[in-house]
């Protein structure tokens, strides 16, 4: 599809789609067309991208990963190092609640690559680490860009993997050989979103409850916005695999010490790389790894912050890395902290 006026902000008519990337879809508005060079480019990265970290194809790496009996040695591309660093960082800040190695899990539950939506027959004595399904802190072995392991290992990047492409697909934007680029843009991947923008930019944000309704407005001019919600991917299978015993609801977002969906919250929004008045990026914290992570992938780190807030407080959160979020809990009770751009309805 090639970039076409009035479809975007007024300010960023030009439109720029991928309708089944990652499986929510992307699109990238921009204040000038993007040439069909450039599209081009774009859309062989997220195809490499895919080929490689999405557990849906049977022909990535992670696939093979799956497969191997015996472990191996597994090597993506390069620019998988930021990717892998953030997830080290979000293991440990989230005490291995946030782990990559919950594709084991969300398969067990019906959420693999065959979609079933069905439990597996040995889920309720293998879900979570503390029934010793394979973590990435003690199971994957990490050098650069090469993941070693010793049997198979089912992993699932989905926490951070569209943020982290939509920080690379604005990295080619950024260092388009056009003297001019592409102007300002905005990039939305199923929510979420990278922005540079001449003025601020209206979201809604969405109705946990009711997808067909917002709960509040954000209003952003540069940044990136990370948001979760088990929203639109949920399901209900039968409680003890018996129909009669009635139906448990399930959801994506999975506690990975247990194996189980997270009940407390039912939504997150997360911005990172927001700047204020005086052109300030955000507080710089103690660790110059996180700091320099959160400048190189903002839009990913804001993903992975808007999964993580399920799992734990923001406190200990913020203490590592510079970011402002708001969120709903299971009554509905809204949270906002300082500095985040945006508002919850009243009433």
């Amino acid at each position: 599809m090639h970039p076409s006026p009035g479809t975007g902000p007024a300010s960023m008519p030009y439109s720029t789609a991928f309708p089944e990337a990652l499986g929510t879809g992307i699109i990238i508005n921009t204040s000038k067309p993007v040439g069909s060079e450039l599209r081009a480019g774009l859309g062989r990265l997220i195809d490499t991208y895919e080929s490689s970290l999405s557990r849906f194809r049977d022909d990535s790496i992670l696939a093979d990963m799956a497969r191997a009996k015996r472990g191996g040695n597994f090597r993506f591309p390069e620019y998988c190092q930021g990717l892998f660093d953030l997830y080290d960082c979000l293991y440990l800040a989230t005490g291995g609640a946030l782990d990559p190695a919950v594709g084991a899990d969300l398969a067990r539950l019906g959420y693999g690559r065959d979609m079933t939506f069905r439990l597996s027959a040995d889920a309720v004595d293998h879900l979570g680490r503390i029934k010793g399904r394979s973590t990435w802190g003690d199971d994957v072995e990490r050098d650069g860009v090469i993941l070693r392991t010793r049997g198979p290992v089912q992993l699932d990047f989905g926490a951070l993997g569209k943020g982290y492409l939509v920080d690379l697909l604005a990295d080619v934007l950024n260092r388009t050989d056009d003297a001019e680029g592409v102007g300002d843009y905005l990039i939305d991947a199923g929510g979420d979103m990278r922005i540079q923008a001449p003025g601020a930019v209206s979201i809604a944000m969405e109705d946990p409850d009711d997808l067909t309704r917002a709960v509040g407005v954000i209003r952003m001019t540069t940044g990136s916005l990370g948001a979760s919600a088990p929203s639109r991917r949920k399901w209900t299978v039968p409680r003890g695999g018996d129909e009669e015993e009635g139906l448990m609801a399930l959801h994506h977002i999975l506690n990975a010490v247990d194996g189980m969906p997270v009940r407390r919250v039912k939504a997150t929004w997360v911005v990172v790389g927001q700047e204020d008045r005086s052109g300030n990026q955000g507080q710089e914290l103690g660790d110059p790894r996180d700091n320099r992570l959160a400048k190189l992938y903002p839009t990913a780190l804001a993903d992975g912050l808007s999964t993580a807030l399920f799992l734990v407080g923001p406190n200990g959160l913020a203490e590592r890395f510079p970011f402002a979020c708001a969120g709903l809990d299971d009554s509905r009770h809204a949270v906002v902290s300082k500095g985040f751009p945006g508002a919850f309805f009243v009433g």
